[in-house]
């Protein structure tokens, strides 16, 4: 008989003992059977007490296990029964679940504006808003204008990208979903299938932003697109494809090779592709109905302004206006842009040098185009000047002529109060009318000012000693350059009109708290962001440091270069206005 059948027979046959104790015969147990290395049959036949004793362990490691699981799983299953219960009487007790069906559709509305995800990366804001409760399911499927928003959009780890058919499944499901509703269209990537759906609903498109895949399919002869309304091209080229769009009234993209119905749109934005300035004056003369202009970079190709001010036109309804420039030419597209036309409904311009324009003098022939463009817009309430190298008697030469602004935006690209312009701004704002005695009577510069926003260049001023090539010989001790909490400070207390400020740092604000505090208790609306992010838009700000400046503010003592010297080299011939309709 083997060494084997013994001990399974000494097993089987072994008397009853009481039930293994786990906590206090374990340790024991375990050393033994560990420390176990038998020499002969005798010592496997004294080890078998040893092992029948394990096998009881065992077995009462198994029933412990199996109580326990058994009460976690009737615990689990009281728990989700209570949470169950519990989440329901939060939710009846929530003001939301008393919110009538109109009240919530208008939040999912802004819910769905705000979070337009893409359908290619499995997220659609509707459709996670049916999975909150019964009655936020209803309200959603109730209201079609919520699907009515589709935005198409490529995403590196999209399973869409694999999946062509899911993508389409999406888009028909919305589509369906959104009934006979407006369609409010993103598209950004391309798919046969997808977009053949999508055209044909075009009758319902009523806002669209896309890029040239939505006219790489289909006729070749530009479609009706009959409740368009707002059209953006996200590319440098131009297109025919659009030409009959009977409701179209808001167009962003290329000027060039875009033929749209342009006498009746209210808002144009070139923000793609090169446009020159002749083009930008032949475009308003056909947009009659134009409430709303913005121009990114056009270069100059006019070469003189208007002879006489009675040979400029006026456009009555122009109400808003933006431009943006570059650094190298923004003093030539400035005197022929604001010497071409005049805006005396105008309440609100926007005038931006995207990039750094620090060598780039301020002329005297600008301050002279711009004030008599100001003179000749009284309506004007918003003003915003961005990264713009104005000297202060210019400034106020300036302000001097739009007394009626009650907000105004100053950007300035540099982190350092020492290396903006910021100090013209506060020098100009900070001037006081008076009387004789000296006595302070009120505000002559922008007197209705009553918002103010300032975006970099509001960090102190570094020890000067921080800086390479510093010299005692080459600081004035006694000047004092005047400080944003002063401007504002002069502007608020005392019957001031300025009531609220906006103040961005690029990194930490280092204004002292006892100052904020003073401040804001000055005015109704203080706020003061942080470490802004350093791209908006067209605009990036400049926050490296970098060696002190010769100073920020300009000497307006100097000669002043004529202002059309650069044209020469920079020149481009007229030419007709390639792709406009009338």
């Amino acid at each position: 008989m083997s060494d084997s059948t013994l001990l399974t027979d000494s097993m089987q046959n072994a008397p009853h003992t009481q039930p293994f104790d786990l906590e206090t015969d374990v340790k024991s147990l375990r050393e033994k059977l560990a420390l176990f290395n038998p020499s002969s049959s005798a010592d496997c036949l004294a080890m078998r007490p040893n092992i029948h004793t394990a096998l009881e362990a065992l077995n009462s490691y198994t029933a412990e296990m199996d109580r326990i699981v058994a009460s976690y799983t009737k615990l689990a299953a009281e728990r989700t029964e209570l949470e169950k219960h519990y989440a329901r009487a939060v939710w009846l007790c929530s003001p939301l679940s008393r919110l009538v069906p109109d009240v919530l559709r208008e939040i999912f509305k802004h819910v769905t504006n705000t979070q337009q995800y893409s359908l290619e990366d499995h997220h659609s804001s509707p459709l996670r808003l049916t999975h909150v409760c019964r009655a936020w399911r209803s309200v959603a499927f109730a209201h079609t204008s919520l699907w009515a928003s589709i935005k198409l959009q490529e995403h590196e780890y999209s399973d869409f990208n694999d999946n062509e058919s899911g993508l389409e499944k999406a888009v028909k499901f919305h589509l369906e979903r959104s009934g006979s509703s407006p369609l409010t269209i993103f598209i950004g990537s391309d798919n046969y299938a997808v977009m053949s759906l999508l055209n044909a609903e075009r009758h319902r498109w009523r806002k669209c932003t896309t890029t040239a895949s939505v006219y790489r399919y289909g006729d070749k002869k530009p479609p009706r697109y009959a409740a368009l309304e707002e059209l953006e091209l996200r590319q440098r080229g131009g297109t025919v494809h659009f030409i009959d769009t009977p409701r179209l009234r808001s167009y962003s993209g290329p000027l060039d090779g875009t033929f749209l119905a342009w006498h009746q749109l209210t808002s144009v934005a070139i923000t793609y592709g090169e446009v020159q300035l002749s083009k930008i004056v032949e475009l308003l003369s056909y947009c009659v109905k134009l409430d709303s202009l913005r121009v990114d970079y056009p270069t100059n190709d006019i070469k003189s302004m208007p002879a006489a001010a009675d040979t400029i036109p006026a456009y009555p309804r122009l109400r808003k206006v933006r431009l943006v420039c570059g650094n190298l030419n923004f003093k030539s597209v400035l005197l022929v842009f604001f010497s071409s036309f005049t805006a005396p409904a105008l309440a609100s311009l926007d005038i931006c040098i995207s990039c750094e324009a620090g060598k780039s003098k301020w002329s005297q022939n600008l301050t002279k185009v711009l004030s008599k463009f100001l003179s000749h817009s009284p309506a004007l309430t918003a003003l915003a000047l961005k990264n713009m190298p104005i000297p202060v008697g210019s400034l106020r030469d300036l302000f001097a002529c739009a007394p009626a602004v009650e907000h105004l935006v100053w950007w300035e690209m540099q982190n350092g109060y020492n290396r903006s312009n910021l100090s013209a701004l506060c020098s100009t704002l900070h001037q006081l009318t008076s009387r004789g005695d000296g006595e302070e009577l009120g505000r002559d510069v922008l007197p209705r000012l009553t918002r103010l926003e300032i975006s970099g260049g509001l960090a102190k001023p570094r020890p000067l000693q921080h800086y390479p090539g510093y010299s005692r010989k080459n600081t004035d001790s006694s000047a004092e350059q005047p400080e944003p909490a002063k401007l504002i400070r002069s502007r608020a207390a005392d019957g001031g009109k300025l009531r609220h400020v906006v103040l961005e740092y690029l990194r930490e604000c280092d204004m002292d708290d006892d100052v904020r505090e003073e401040l804001r208790s000055l005015l109704e609306s203080f706020v003061v962001r942080e470490v802004v992010k350093k791209k908006r838009d067209v605009f990036q700000y400049d926050d490296s440091e970098s060696e002190m400046g010769s100073g920020s503010e300009m000497d307006e003592s100097e000669e002043y270069a004529d202002d059309f010297s650069y044209y020469g080299s920079h020149m481009e011939g007229f030419g007709g206005m390639g792709g406009m309709y009338y």
